[in-house]
């Protein structure tokens, strides 16, 4: 009984260890680019399953006036700068003296609106970013 109980423990302790790789997903934050859009996004060519493959299910779908499908994608960053201020030298040599610097944030947002045809395949797409 004692063995039983002792191979079990060691059973779970091991299972417990054991990890399985999460599915492969896209970060749309990292993914969702100007480069990556000029990158895989070709006009007449592209497909919606080729755009899931690289950026992922769309936040947004929605049907145009001629019944073709509109997929909008949309990424945010919050970006903080530290800003300071003092010789360049003292910057690069000791780093930054956080009394005498400034801190800003700023956002951007890029938006990717696709356009499909009939067959699912990309004709037109927009891209936007912005900054504030």
């Amino acid at each position: 009984m004692k063995k039983k109980f002792i191979t079990l423990m060691v059973s779970l302790i091991l299972v417990g260890c054991s990890s399985t790789p999460p599915p492969e997903s896209h970060n749309i934050n990292n993914q969702l680019t100007a480069g990556a859009v000029t990158q895989y996004i070709h006009k007449g060519k592209t497909t919606q399953a080729d755009i899931v493959a690289v950026f992922g299910q769309p936040q947004i779908v929605t049907q145009g006036a001629n019944k073709d499908a509109i997929w909008t994608y949309q990424a945010t960053a919050q970006v903080a700068t530290k800003h300071a201020s003092g010789a360049f030298a003292n910057i690069f040599i000791a780093g930054v003296d956080s009394n005498n610097a400034t801190t800003s944030d700023t956002q951007r947002i890029f938006t990717l609106i696709l356009r499909f045809d009939a067959k699912g395949v990309v004709s037109d797409y927009q891209m936007r970013q912005s900054t504030f």
